[in-house]
């Protein structure tokens, strides 16, 4: 067993059936770091995901935490570990935002067993820090997709984990609610420090707020590095076949990234 601090994936593989979704991913998230995970649509970005927080079974290498091997451990011990805030939380459900934020604490109390005063004290911190306090008693279908974000963001941080994983986690954000989403990331990190492992479709976004830059193609990991390395690169940024130019953010400097109009566009 190794000693290495952090949430690692050795050369993992994973197929659907017959079909190959991760090929041979060696990947590190350390306890304070910041990783997008980015690619084009059936690169392989969520399966690997799934992957790290022991959702699936690699067919081959191995995913560890602080050197134990994930499939050593239960739902529950990994729960403690590993919070996921994924894509989608189906919006019909019709629990208080206050019910839905204590689901958070269940790898602690189990299904049903009442919340203890540092269970309650958790919830709290977490609806403050995450600005849900105020939505507490509402239901949760009454939210707007940016409120129902920041509640699923406040289940995850009522876990207590080290590590958070989010799957495209502002992909039906508006630009206010995508900035103020990051902002909460950045804001949390400094009141618990956490490793962050983001999917992302949108590569500014990611520049901006992630330290390392991961891409993926076909299933495996055509590249990683700084955010400055990564999108100035012609052979990383090549999969995703489209016309790019790359500039420097006016404030931070930061790379963005431009999509080029065709010549008969007006």
């Amino acid at each position: 067993m190794t000693s290495e601090r952090g949430l690692l994936a050795q050369h993992v593989s994973f197929s659907y059936g017959t079909n190959p979704a991760v090929r041979d991913v060696s990947l590190s998230l350390a306890p304070n770091d910041t990783v997008a995970l980015v690619g084009p649509n059936g690169s392989g970005k969520t399966t690997l995901l799934r992957l790290l927080s022991g959702a699936l079974r690699s067919g081959t290498g191995m995913v560890r935490i602080d050197g134990r091997p994930v499939r050593d451990s239960s739902p529950r011990e990994l729960a403690r570990r590993i919070a996921v805030v994924p894509q989608h939380v189906d919006p019909s459900l019709g629990l208080t935002v206050e019910a839905m934020v204590a689901l958070g604490r269940t790898p602690y109390t189990g299904m049903l067993r009442p919340l203890s005063q540092a269970d309650r004290a958790a919830l709290s911190q977490a609806m403050q820090a995450t600005e849900t306090m105020p939505l507490r008693a509402k239901r949760f279908n009454e939210l707007s997709g940016g409120e129902q974000q920041r509640v699923a963001l406040a289940m995850a941080m009522a876990q207590g984990t080290e590590y958070l994983l989010l799957d495209e986690p502002t992909v039906h954000l508006d630009l206010h609610h995508q900035h103020a989403f990051f902002e909460l990331l950045q804001a949390l990190r400094s009141v618990r420090p956490m490793g962050i492992l983001a999917v992302m479709h949108d590569l500014n976004l990611a520049a901006l707020h992630f330290s390392t830059i991961v891409v993926m193609e076909g299933g495996s990991v055509r590249a990683q590095g700084e955010p400055e390395e990564i999108l100035h690169s012609p052979d990383a940024m090549g999969v995703f076949r489209a016309p790019l130019d790359v500039v420097s953010h006016p404030q931070t400097g930061l790379p963005q990234v431009l999509l080029q109009r065709g010549p008969t566009e007006r």
